[in-house]
């Protein structure tokens, strides 16, 4: 006999007072399945995610350019720019190896 699941996934979302997006959350009939929140500096840019799966920072230079991702869960990133505001890296960092579960 087979078991059917509640395919129904509901979405909440939370705002702070400057209508900025601070948490998900996805639920289902048994409860949350997923869980996200978000906190950004006074520029108004993400600087922290966190969620079931860990965290990340994010920081930014003063052109507003991401300069680095700190991650639990893959490898971390660090970006460079030309004079332009090119991107002159592709951002992952070697030897740098996640921890969550260790």
């Amino acid at each position: 006999m087979a078991t059917l699941y509640n395919l129904v996934t509901e979405t909440n979302n939370t705002y702070d007072n400057l209508n900025r997006l601070t948490n998900i959350t996805h639920s289902n009939g048994t409860g949350a399945i997923a869980s996200y929140s978000q906190t950004y500096d006074e520029g108004d840019r993400i600087t922290g995610v966190t969620g079931n799966d860990g965290s990340s920072s994010y920081t930014y230079d003063d052109t507003n350019q991401l300069i680095s991702g700190e991650y639990d869960f893959q490898d971390n990133e660090s970006y460079s720019y030309d004079s332009n505001g090119n991107r002159k890296n592709n951002g992952y960092v070697t030897g740098v190896k996640p921890t969550l579960g260790r």
